[in-house]
């Protein structure tokens, strides 16, 4: 092996670990990497940059430019309205807003399609009195297998497009990807509403006003004179209300002592972990008050989504909450670790913010940190005239792509183009209100994908690939790209798989003479059904955060979904492209 080929290799390795452990940023990480990679000279200073000018950096920001627009007209509500209409039958209900969200992923990316139907998931919830932990995780496992079905509707087919693009002159076509992806989706979706559903453990629905279950939340609250807790040792406290005490602060100083030995006085802070709903009652009991001056007593929960400006920011320096004097008062985070107050813990992908406020200024927050509210007000990100006119527009794009006139960033370009001419699209708020992080990451990946088939590493490690294979039929080479990919997804979000993989994928056809559409294919279906883990897809990490499940809830539900969708996408891959 060459010092570029062991280099690259350390790099992407590195790169991986830091993905799955999720610290630095994703983006902090992307371009760590590719800084290193271009002082040991692996990608050269003229194509550092080339992932800004790559056709699926540009498309993809161009689609959730599309999404923000298409989120404001009529036409969700429409839907949603319909499905409440369809009566009791949870398999109907579950049924009809997986499909929706499903259809709907098929031309936006899958988060902004989880997004979307969120709202509407614990709307119908609500009206119903179904469960919403059964349309949380399955709406979410809905909208990653709908973007199986277009060029457009994960990043992983459209960075597997471009590279197929490069190498033979053109892509896939816009619907290419449903031949494999329909029968793919439609299995997923009958395991989602037949099997996990149904499986999901139930939890009250009516524990907080804004929200859906009863989570366990970090807070900072004070004793009251008045409080039982008073004379009290930590560990008392813990016993006697199910509780985890991380620090006790008097007079601006924390207490140190053992946790049988403190004695609690009134006025002390208290920097705890506890159920919700107890919460609720010790604060409405006088037993425990909220810490600060109190504004206003309407309290809201709000999440923290990838493109958030809260991620990595610490409530004591987010200006948004000074700006609008909305008040941080507890924090459902998946961190076990709490250093410090409340106000020094650093937000993350799915944390739910309980906030206390005036309404319109919580919603003002909503708006500004790019956060999603758990309420039946939908979010605005800007005026809204009630037209359909954007959808007319979208349709003419997708036409223009679907049909070949154009390739998809040119079609999506002009669909812009005419929502600005139009005057439904603020194009200073949208850009500011993209999701950069994601962005900036796919950018500095290219010249790493790029580097490992310019390096010889691709070609090293499809060698080595041929050789585990008990031939080289376009099969055998498919299914081996499929289960690379399902193995890594799970630990690195799926633009990376196949930024990574595709040139690997494009050795192998090179090598064996097989067509290199079914092995990029494979790539891309299987960076694509990660149902296993709360942490391969940031739908899955959301809908943790949202329905309160566990690890073992993904492995139950997600297992058999995973299972079905790989099998299909063998037979879809031989049926198609073999």
């Amino acid at each position: 092996m060459s010092f570029e080929q062991v280099g690259i290799i350390a790099i992407l390795l590195g790169m991986l670990g830091c993905f799955a452990l999720e610290r630095p940023k994703i983006e902090v990480t992307a371009l760590c990497g590719l800084g290193l990679a271009f002082l040991i000279g692996i990608v050269p200073a003229e194509t550092i940059f080339s992932g800004l000018s790559n056709p699926a950096v540009i498309t993809v920001i161009e689609i959730l430019i599309i999404v923000q627009v298409i989120g404001r007209t009529p036409l969700i509500d429409m839907l949603s309205a319909r499905i409440q209409r369809l009566g009791a039958s949870k398999l109907r209900i579950t049924l009809s807003l997986c499909a929706l969200t499903a259809a709907i992923s098929v031309f936006v990316n899958n988060i902004g399609a989880f997004v979307m139907m969120v709202p509407i998931a614990l709307s119908v919830a609500r009206s119903t009195g179904m469960d919403p932990r059964q349309l949380i995780m399955p709406i979410s496992f809905a909208a990653l297998l709908g973007g199986l079905g277009s060029v457009i509707g994960t990043p992983a087919n459209l960075i597997v497009s471009n590279a197929l693009f490069e190498t033979t002159g053109a892509g896939f076509a816009f619907f290419d990807f449903a031949w494999v992806g329909v029968p793919v989706a439609l299995a997923g979706l009958a395991v989602v509403a037949l099997w996990s559903a149904p499986r999901i453990a139930g939890f009250r629905i009516d524990q907080i006003a804004l929200g859906a279950v009863d989570r366990a939340v970090t807070t900072e609250v004070t004793i009251t004179p008045a409080s039982s807790l008073v004379a009290m040792t930590p560990r008392e406290l813990q016993a006697a209300h199910e509780a985890q005490i991380f620090a006790v602060i008097r007079n601006g100083q924390h207490v140190f002592g053992r946790a049988d030995t403190i004695t609690l006085a009134a006025g002390d802070v208290c920097v705890m972990r506890i159920a919700h709903s107890r919460l609720e009652k010790m604060i409405d009991a006088g037993q425990l008050g909220w810490t600060g001056s109190i504004r206003a007593r309407e309290m809201a929960e709000m999440v923290v989504t990838p493109g958030s400006l809260l991620v990595g920011s610490l409530p004591r320096t987010a200006a948004v909450f000074q700006e609008f004097s909305v008040s941080v008062r507890a924090i459902a985070t998946r961190s076990t670790r709490v250093e410090g107050r409340l106000s020094d813990m650093r937000l993350s992908v799915g944390d739910i913010l309980y906030v206390e406020g005036d309404r319109a200024a919580i919603l003002s927050v909503v708006d500004e940190a790019e956060t999603l509210l758990l309420a039946p007000a939908r979010r605005s990100t800007g005026p809204s005239d009630g037209s359909m006119m954007p959808l007319a527009f979208f349709a003419a794009g997708i036409a223009c792509a679907v049909s070949g006139l154009v390739p998809p960033e040119i079609a999506f370009g002009a669909t812009i183009l005419a929502m600005l001419i139009g005057g439904h699209l603020n194009l200073r708020t949208a850009l500011a209100e993209l999701d950069w992080p994601i962005l900036i990451m796919l950018a500095a990946m290219i010249p790493l994908g790029n580097a490992v088939h310019e390096t010889g590493t691709a070609d090293l490690i499809a060698a080595g690939i041929i050789d585990l294979l008990p031939g080289t039929h376009e099969l055998y080479l498919s299914i081996a790209m499929l289960v690379v990919a399902v193995i890594i997804t799970p630990f690195v979000n799926n633009a990376s798989t196949a930024i990574i993989l595709a040139p690997i994928a494009l050795e192998l056809s090179a090598r064996t003479g097989a067509a290199p559409e079914p092995l990029l294919m494979a790539v891309a279906i299987g960076a694509s059904i990660d149902f296993m883990t709360p942490f391969g897809h940031h739908n899955n990490t959301l809908a943790m955060s949202l329905g309160g499940y566990h690890f073992r809830d993904f492995v139950i539900a997600g297992g058999p979904v995973t299972v079905s969708t790989f099998v299909m996408a063998i037979f879809g891959l031989g049926l198609f492209w073999l």
